[in-house]
């Protein structure tokens, strides 16, 4: 089995922190960062840009298989269940007007926390459930050890297999070439159609950078622009990739109707949320988080394997 991390971070880490994880009090959905070929150590999920401290430990990681594999050998879609955000890990919060700036801007937004069957259908079409998005922090304990933990878990999903059914993305204009690179940066954040305030601008201004635009993708065949709202644009590192994917809000034209197949392989190229997550995302992440993803081509379907013969 062949796994790929990709990794979205400015750099990788030019200087070693050497920080000891404690595997036991930490999140699997956090620790498959630093589980995973090439080998990726807690020092490369801490952002390098100049920010406070707390802030520079936060990470993501997309877990975008959608298959495991049982004890048998065969193939079986996992499922999602989402886990809203755990308050208590965001340090900021004790601050009351940093508090009411999320609860205005984020907190009201507030859906799910949703459970995905591992097969859905739609439109007479089965889906294989099982990607998601991890909101991650490492935390330092009282003994100086440090835990890789779990603030939220969101449905998303990624690129097209390269054939509809299975198999690893690829780069659309070049073939040759991977969807994703395994190692990348958030280079910017853009917004919504929420009013973008002065407690926006000035948390922007902490987690290193942010835009008050809506960014916009403009259809190839029709010339038509839509709204990309939290637009977390993520560019590689060090390797070949498909340039001008990001992370995002499902679009105006995909409606409702990407709920029902949310968790499964079905976009163009970028990573795409429901509405709360990309708004938690957005004011989560700082400009330069790294973000960790997973995937292996036996386990990235988009349809349901077939079973065993």
């Amino acid at each position: 089995m062949r796994s790929i991390l990709l990794v979205f971070s400015i750099l990788l880490s030019p200087f070693s922190f050497g920080l000891n994880l404690d595997l036991g009090s930490s999140d699997p959905d956090c620790l498959l960062a630093f589980q995973m070929s090439p080998a990726f150590t807690p020092d490369d999920a801490v952002n390098p840009g100049r920010l406070r401290e707390d802030l520079r430990y936060r990470y993501l990681v997309g877990d975008l298989n959608t298959a495991a594999r049982a004890a048998d050998g065969s193939l079986h879609c996992r499922g999602v269940t989402e886990q809203n955000p755990d308050l208590a890990l965001l340090t900021e919060l004790t601050d009351p007007a940093v508090r009411a700036n999320f609860e205005a801007q984020v907190g009201r937004y507030i859906e799910g926390p949703y459970q995905k069957s591992p097969i859905t259908k739609h439109n007479g079409k089965r889906y294989c459930i099982g990607q998601t998005l991890n909101a991650c922090v490492l935390v330092k304990s009282s003994w100086g050890k440090w835990s890789a933990r779990l603030v939220a878990r969101f449905l998303t999903s990624s690129k097209n297999p390269p054939n509809g059914v299975n198999g690893l993305p690829r780069d659309t204009a070049n073939p040759n070439r991977a969807a994703y690179s395994p190692l990348n940066y958030i280079a910017s954040k853009s917004w919504d159609r929420r009013p973008y305030t002065p407690e926006d601008a000035a948390r922007d201004t902490l987690l290193g950078g942010g835009r008050s635009s809506i960014a916009e993708w403009t259809s190839p065949k029709s010339g038509n622009k839509l709204e990309m709202p939290n637009y977390l644009y993520f560019r590689g590192q060090g390797f070949e990739y498909e340039e001008g994917n990001g992370l995002h809000e499902k679009m105006g034209a995909e409606g409702s109707e990407l709920l029902n197949f949310i968790g499964a392989p079905v976009s163009l190229g970028c990573v795409r949320l429901n509405r709360f997550a990309s708004k938690f995302l957005r004011w989560f992440a700082p400009r330069g988080a790294r973000f960790f993803t997973r995937l292996d081509a036996e386990l990235y379907w988009r349809s349901p394997p077939p079973p065993p013969k």
